[in-house]
């Protein structure tokens, strides 16, 4: 989990700045440090970086939207911001945020405020595990997306609860 966090927040810094990084690899794809899959013989697995990189396939091709966060750094050993966020329209006007809570300690609680774009529809997936848990072959599904529903759409934009630890992506229509 602790990788797919990593994950989350350099994939929301490329997009903040897309206009300056034009295209961006991951350099260990299977088997290696913070590999998208892991195979052992005939066998293999998805790890909780391909599931951070299939959440943040729809800001390919998409427009950055301007976004802020108001954002506590983090209390433990090292200081950085707990949240890190991304929003971007695609070409189906559809409104996707991603984000991330790397705090290992607090669930943070957002009241997101919507400019300028209507939405009744919102559709989301969490990855959440403790920092340590990963997939093995014995348990492939450990770290998996899970449906988000725990929103509430106000006349504002949307109010939901991040929580410790994890990577939301959420698609607004």
């Amino acid at each position: 989990m602790r990788d797919a966090i990593v994950a989350s927040i350099n994939l929301n810094l490329f997009n903040e700045h897309s206009d300056r990084v034009i295209m961006a690899n991951i350099a260990q794809v299977v088997n290696v440090l913070q590999s998208v899959i892991l195979t052992e013989g005939d066998k293999m697995i998805k790890t909780p970086t391909y599931h951070v990189f299939n959440m943040y396939k729809h800001h390919q091709d998409s427009i950055l939207v301007s976004s802020f966060i108001k954002n506590d750094a983090t209390k433990e050993e090292y200081s950085l911001p707990s949240i890190s966020k991304s929003v971007s329209l695609d070409k189906d006007n559809k409104l996707h945020l991603t984000m991330s809570n790397c705090s290992l300690l607090n669930d943070y609680a957002l009241d997101i405020n919507i400019l300028d774009y209507p939405f009744g529809k919102v559709s989301g997936k969490l990855l959440t595990e403790k920092m340590t848990a990963h997939n093995t072959f014995e348990n492939p599904n450990k770290v998996y997306p899970i449906d988000f529903k725990d929103y509430t759409i106000t006349d504002e934009g949307i109010k939901f609860i991040i929580p410790k630890c994890s990577v939301l992506s959420l698609t607004l229509e």
